[in-house]
């Protein structure tokens, strides 16, 4: 299934992160996101049109329009590529909506080059969050939805 722009979403998700907070870029330019899935994904599996906003219960919080995704549940995880640090300077305090935790991911390959650099010893990275079986649900809306594992 291949969203247009006429398909009414089948689920509305609701994020704990928004426009006013890491998709603040959202209101001030052209800035297109797309949603990673978490989660082991059967490619004979569902999938649905589906929008996703923001906390804040406000009309601007929208952060994707139309996107097809499998059915997701509370507690699953929604990844988006290049959300670094020019997107954290911009977060505001509307509606008093609490900022996410911050976790910080890596393929297997990279986090494997980063250990034989010696890279991973470092106390830097103390606080860093690795997900060693993360299947990751890619997708354009113009093509079929591989997975990479």
């Amino acid at each position: 299934m291949e969203p247009s722009m006429n398909d009414k979403p089948a689920f509305i998700y609701y994020m704990n992160d928004g426009v006013y907070g890491s998709f603040a870029n959202k209101l001030m330019e052209n800035f297109n996101v797309i949603p990673i899935v978490h989660k082991k994904y059967n490619e004979e599996g569902t999938i649905f049109a589906s929008s996703l906003w923001g906390p804040s219960s406000d009309g601007l919080d929208q952060v994707v329009e139309h996107c097809v995704l499998p059915e997701l549940n509370v507690g699953d995880w929604v990844i988006f590529e290049n959300m670094g640090a020019n997107t954290l300077g911009q977060q505001s305090t509307f509606s008093e909506v609490q900022r996410p935790p911050l976790y910080y991911l890596m393929s297997v390959s990279d986090w494997y080059e980063m250990h034989e650099a010696g890279i991973t010893r470092d106390t830097s990275l103390k606080n860093f969050f690795f997900v060693p079986s993360c299947f990751l649900l890619r997708y354009k809306q113009s093509q079929r939805l591989p997975v990479k594992s």
